[in-house]
């Protein structure tokens, strides 16, 4: 028992340390990185975020004023109109920009929770739980970001939180029991809620929802539908708690935000998401809009630049997306190269080999979906797949920028690929050292996964938080 207790001991004060440094590193980036000019697009969510402080109201009609952002009044806004209602409760006199610096960093905490609450339902091994947290906190562009202005990081905390519900709603677990009748509803309303949440606050959570629906129903088929029918089947008003309800009417509320800007859309634009040109008209958009008068000029330059082949643009696309990870990609930035980038790559190399290699039978087959054991594999699938068919339509939507604009550092940045870095993290760690845990031949290798756990610490800390401090130099500190 004495045992038993140290060991726990153990456990909670490296993943208090783990927070405490994660925790650290959000406050320096918040407080000491200059407020303008460093991060993406900080200073136009600021701008934006101004907008609805200076106006109380929803939605944002188009003017002169609010040109240079593009149309609007027909893209997702809630992340501003949040910004602007919390600044309310600034009370202490705090400068808005680091205000709402502060604000961001309570989404990253919010996150990283459920992160641990995930990882705790797909994860039965305390080191490997450890080294996913270890390396979650320490992906440079991830933390860096979310001590910034954006709304990505409402994104990603939102994309966490659903993959939650998600997990919840489908795991092993008969739905016969009224306690459980009553969570699993719990569980559907705030999927949903957060899912509505995430399409008001950014386009980028479409295909999101789109994957995680279509790999939930592919790998669960009929036992979702079983799952529905018993929790619906055991609806009555009186089954309801105060807490359903309040989420009932809150999701009534982002239906209505919804049905403003995408079911608006397709009746004025025939399309959920219309471009510039067809909202504000092209040449309009071409004489004020940035980011359309930006694509213009840039695909007119390089109209007849040939393109390179497929396998060229693979390479670099994989380069751009793990150098803008592992480093930062803004106004300033901090990139890496594959050879920056050896250990990190080394891993993930070995990672993918052991999983496809030795775990893929344990991870990808054993699964047993029609009992009730909280051992349920379908979840590593969850992940593995949404993160898969994410990053699948990322690559398909940068090549074919890429192929009509024609410069690749166009829209290709690995923060796009963060609301499934932690279904990626959990694959890759999971997924290559489950053989570690109690397998019969190599028993004695679960003593490996110590060693392991400090050398992926090394390597991670060393490129994130040092490799940002010995590659800095005052600008990024001086406004």
């Amino acid at each position: 028992m004495i045992k038993k207790e140290y060991k726990t001991s153990i456990y909670v004060g490296i993943t208090i340390l783990i927070v405490a440094f994660f925790l650290v590193q959000l406050i320096f980036y918040a407080n000491k990185v200059c407020i303008y000019g460093v991060f993406p697009d900080e200073n136009e969510h600021f701008e934006r975020i101004l907008l609805y402080v200076r106006g109380n109201f929803l939605f944002i009609t188009d003017n002169a004023e609010t040109l240079t952002y593009g149309p609007l009044r027909t893209a997702p806004f809630f992340y501003h109109y949040l910004m602007a209602q919390l600044l309310k409760l600034n009370l202490w006199g705090i400068e808005p920009h680091l205000y709402f610096r502060y604000i961001n960093i309570i989404f990253a905490l919010i996150r990283f929770y459920f992160t641990y609450l995930i990882v705790k339902e797909v994860v039965h091994d305390r080191v490997i739980r450890l080294i996913i947290l270890m390396v979650i906190t320490n992906i440079m562009m991830l933390v860096s970001l979310s001590a910034a202005v954006s709304y990505d990081n409402l994104i990603n905390c939102l994309a966490v939180i659903s993959f939650y519900y998600l997990i919840k709603i489908v795991q092993n677990k008969t739905v016969q029991s009224k306690t459980i009748q009553s969570n699993k509803r719990w569980y559907i309303e705030m999927f949903i809620l957060v899912t509505l949440i995430g399409t008001v606050t950014k386009i980028t959570y479409l295909p999101l929802i789109l994957v995680q629906v279509v790999v939930v129903v592919i790998i669960y088929n009929k036992k979702l539908v079983t799952i529905f029918k018993e929790t619906l089947a055991a609806c009555s008003v009186n089954s309801f708690k105060l807490k359903e309800v309040l989420s009932l009417v809150a999701i009534l509320f982002f239906l209505f935000l919804n049905a403003n800007i995408y079911l608006r859309n397709i009746w004025l634009y025939k399309t959920p998401t219309p471009d510039c040109a067809k909202v504000l008209g092209k040449q309009t958009c071409i004489d004020g809009a940035g980011m359309y008068q930006r694509d213009f000029h840039v695909k007119n330059q390089n109209k007849d630049k040939p393109r390179l082949p497929f396998w060229g643009f693979l390479t670099n696309f994989t380069e751009r997306v793990l150098g803008s990870s592992l480093a930062i990609m803004g106004h300033k930035s901090i990139e890496k190269e594959f050879p920056a980038m050896h250990k990190e790559i080394v891993i993930m190399v070995a990672a993918l080999l052991i999983l496809f290699l030795f775990n893929f039978k344990r991870c990808f087959i054993e699964n047993d979906i029609d009992n009730d054991s909280d051992n349920d594999n379908n979840a590593f699938n969850l992940l593995f797949f949404t993160a898969l068919f994410y990053l699948l339509i990322l690559f398909i939507q940068n090549y074919q920028t890429y192929m009509e604009i024609g410069i690749i550092r166009i829209g290709l940045q690995g923060r796009y690929l963060f609301p499934v870095i932690l279904n990626i993290v959990i694959v890759l760690c999971y997924g290559s050292m489950i053989g570690f845990t109690n397998s019969r031949v190599v028993k004695y290798l679960k003593w490996l996964k110590w060693p392991i756990f400090f050398w992926i610490s090394y390597v991670f800390i060393r490129g994130n938080f040092y490799y940002f401090i010995r590659h800095t130099d005052g600008s990024w500190f001086k406004c």
